[in-house]
């Protein structure tokens, strides 16, 4: 058959199918000798576009193995498929090749349909397993008729391979049949929704955690005034004794896979990146029913984070209490880390900028006012010209920009350090040490900074928590 001359094509898994009754036409033979026991009959609509003839071969998916050869036997010869359609053209090589994941949208009868399962079938055969070992492809359909089409067109690419057996679970039918089809070797499984038994995971005492832990929201005037805000809402709520007691300082790392039990408050400084990381930080107080409470303290221009990103939470108003604020600056002016401070600042509310209302000046503007008033820094930090380029703040005004510094030749020192170090901020290494200025394993500006704990380079600002 030539597919390239048939305008408009028909659906592809039933195209050029010979019948095998002197009365019956092509089409609806297929229809009839496609199906299998456990599948009802379906209708398969036809294509609503033509078969393009500029886009690739399937043929073509047998270079480099990409494709089983049965696989490329059966869309060639069997289901006489030639050109792709767009969908299939624009997924199928990268799926095959870089495995990467995909979401695609294309209108209904282009299909879709072969340009997820030709991938999936071919991984099934990479993994080589046995067939019958088990559910190898679980394909989620919204309806019963789709659902019903995609296992036809299954098993018409699966039928040089008579091993993998296809069922299907929908609603409206014996359950004991399908699980029997299910339970006797099923490789394929194709279902709908409401053929699934939703299975919490969560512990008892850890779901809704931000609907029963009493959340306190505070609100400072500037970015300057985090930090002093933070100090002043932990003295009034617990005093230090011994060891006993402690205060954890960490990123989002302790917020998935790791368990702190009795933990009575977590303060989150500044807006996270969505609310599900609202919500998991939040989630590491008040677990299996015991006490907890969350704090929020965000800048003025971060209001818009709890007013709209989580206005289904309800917040208790805290008055801010910056008492603390000159002796946050006494000690900040003495950090010998503030630009690589001020860049983290600038590189993380560089992706905030519109819904804060910031440009790109105004972005500098409050790093800078941030700088000053909150690190204690008697001039704008410098930042590599590299580095801002990077940021996309090339030729913004406010910046003080440097020459980046020059390379190290390869057999030059490249941020030394001691070998069993975390990648601390400038250069800790060596045992471990939670110091910051650390002088074993202190290396210049290398690149070492991330895993030996070399000098202050790429990864030496990765410091993820400290107690």
């Amino acid at each position: 058959m030539d597919g390239n001359k048939r305008n408009p094509a028909r659906r592809h898994p039933y195209r050029g199918k010979k019948a095998f009754g002197t009365n019956a036409t092509p089409r609806q033979n297929v229809a009839s000798s496609a199906q299998s026991p456990g599948i009802p009959r379906v209708a398969t609509p036809p294509l609503t576009a033509p078969v393009p003839v500029d886009t690739p071969r399937f043929a073509d998916l047998a270079k480099g193995n990409l494709l089983h050869p049965e696989l490329v036997k059966t869309i060639t010869e069997d289901l006489k498929f030639d050109h792709m359609m767009p969908v299939q053209a624009a997924t199928l090589h990268d799926l095959l090749a870089n495995r990467i994941d995909c979401l695609a949208q294309a209108k209904t009868g282009t299909g879709k349909t072969i340009a997820f399962l030709l991938p999936a079938i071919q991984t099934m055969i990479n993994k080589r397993r046995s067939a019958g070992s088990g559910v190898s492809l679980l394909v989620i359909s919204p309806t019963r008729e789709l659902a019903l089409q995609i296992a036809k067109e299954a098993k018409s690419l699966l039928q040089r391979f008579p091993q993998y057996k296809v069922g299907v679970a929908i609603g409206g039918t014996n359950k004991n049949t399908e699980e029997k089809v299910i339970l006797g070797g099923c490789d394929i499984l194709i279902a709908t929704p409401g053929r699934y038994k939703f299975i919490s995971t969560i512990p008892e005492g850890e779901a809704q955690t931000h609907d029963r832990v009493p959340q306190h929201l505070i609100t400072v005037p500037t970015f300057s005034d985090v930090t002093a805000g933070l100090v002043g809402s932990i003295k009034s709520e617990v005093k230090i004794e011994g060891a006993k007691n402690g205060i954890l300082v960490a990123t989002d790392v302790v917020a998935r896979g790791m368990d702190f039990p009795g933990v009575t408050n977590v303060f989150q400084v500044g807006i996270p990146s969505d609310k599900e990381s609202y919500i998991h930080r939040l989630g590491r107080t008040g677990r299996a029913g015991a006490e907890g409470r969350g704090t929020f303290i965000v800048a003025k221009c971060e209001e818009f984070f709890p007013r709209h990103i989580l206005k289904e939470i309800t917040f208790e108003t805290t008055e801010a209490d910056l008492s603390a604020k000159t002796e946050v600056v006494q000690i900040t002016e003495k950090m010998d880390n503030q630009s690589r401070t001020y860049q983290a600042w600038l590189g993380y509310y560089k992706g905030h900028m519109k819904p804060m209302g910031f440009d790109s000046e105004e972005l500098v503007n409050q790093a800078n006012m941030y700088a000053r008033g909150g690190l204690g820094s008697p001039d704008t930090p410098t930042i590599n010209k590299t580095t801002v380029g990077k940021m996309g703040l090339k030729g913004t005004k406010g910046l003080n920009v440097v020459a980046d510094p020059p390379r190290v030749s390869k057999g030059g020192r490249r941020g030394g350090g001691g070998g069993g170090g975390e990648g601390r901020s400038l250069g800790s290494g060596g045992q471990g040490s939670l110091s910051n200025q650390s002088s074993r394993g202190r290396g210049g500006a290398g690149r070492g900074g991330g895993r030996g704990g070399g000098g202050a380079g790429r990864g030496g600002a990765q410091r993820e928590a400290q107690w």
